[in-house]
């Protein structure tokens, strides 16, 4: 995921605030608990699908950035 930097920390931030369990996240969204893991450690990324189902589980959106002003 080429913007993994800039949504993983987001990620990070409320998972942890949410108190959630790589478990619980691994259960709701379908992605192996590993995978979870290794992203959230910044080791691997995901793919677009799969990053969407994390956000919504999380409570996050992600909104298009506007157009650089002139």
């Amino acid at each position: 995921m080429k913007h993994a930097p800039i949504i993983r920390p987001a990620i990070v931030r409320a998972v942890a605030a949410q108190g959630l369990t790589q478990t619980e996240l691994a259960k709701a969204t379908g992605i192996p608990q590993g995978n979870l893991s290794r992203f959230l450690a910044g080791s691997r990324g995901l793919s677009l699908p799969a990053a969407e189902r994390l956000l919504r589980a999380v409570g996050l959106t992600v909104s298009p950035a506007p157009p650089p002003q002139k």
